[in-house]
Parts: structure tokens; sequence; C-alpha cells
């Protein structure tokens, strides 16, 4: 599942529209489409933590499926894409679940630097 619709999902669950999360978020309904719709990428931490305050989501869920947060990504210990193609020597550094998120990220086609500015948001707002 994209960032797109885990945000749409979410701002249905909500009874939300487009322009009412807009209204909650500041952010416009147009570009909030271009979210949903996978068309643009949100590249602004603030904007993260706007969307996940008004759809009381985690950033962990919003940007990478992860429901539980348990992401623990260590940038300094080795790159995402090595761990997806061949997680057994980090066996010890990540759990089942994080291994799992990071094969979802792979099948998904997320790419190492994508996944990688994924991660360096997170780090950004859990530090806010």
């Amino acid at each position: 599942m994209t960032f797109g619709t885990r945000l749409r999902l979410l701002r249905e669950a909500r009874h939300l529209t487009r322009r009412q999360l807009g209204e909650k978020t500041g952010i416009s309904p147009r570009v909030i489409g271009y979210y949903e719709t996978d068309q643009r990428l949100v590249s602004a931490v603030s904007a993260i933590r706007t969307l996940c305050l008004a759809l009381d989501t985690t950033p962990d869920y919003l940007i990478l499926g992860d429901p539980s947060g348990a992401l623990r990504y260590r940038k300094q210990e080795t790159s995402p894409l090595r761990v997806a193609e061949d997680p057994a020597p980090y066996d010890t550094r990540f759990t089942e679940e994080e291994l799992a998120v990071l094969e979802r990220a792979k099948r998904a086609g997320i790419t190492a630097a994508e996944l990688d500015k994924a991660v360096d948001m997170l780090t950004s707002l859990r530090s806010i």
C-alpha cells in the first residue's frame, strides 16, 4: 500500500473530505489530492506532522505503513536496500517486524534513497 493510499484511507475512515482535511491542516485540497494519488511526495516534515495530528496517526504508519511505530532503523548501521536484499546478516539488529517492513518497501518499489529520506523525516519528527 502506498503513502497516498494510506492517506486516503485514513481520511475516509475519519469521514473527512479533502476540503475538510485541508482546513484542519492548512494544505490545499488539490495538494492533498496529489498526495493521495501519489502524484507528489510530501517533502516537508511539518506537513507530515500536521497530517498525522489531523488524522490521529503516526509518521511511521503514514510514511512506511508500520502501524506499531516499531521501525528503529539506524542509518549509520547499514543501507535499507542492503537489508531488504539480504536480511540474514542483520537479524540481530532488526526485529522480524522491522525486516518485514523493509521487505514490503522493497516489493512496493521504494528505492533506497526514498527509504533513507523517509527515515530522515521520521528521525526529525521523533526529535520534536
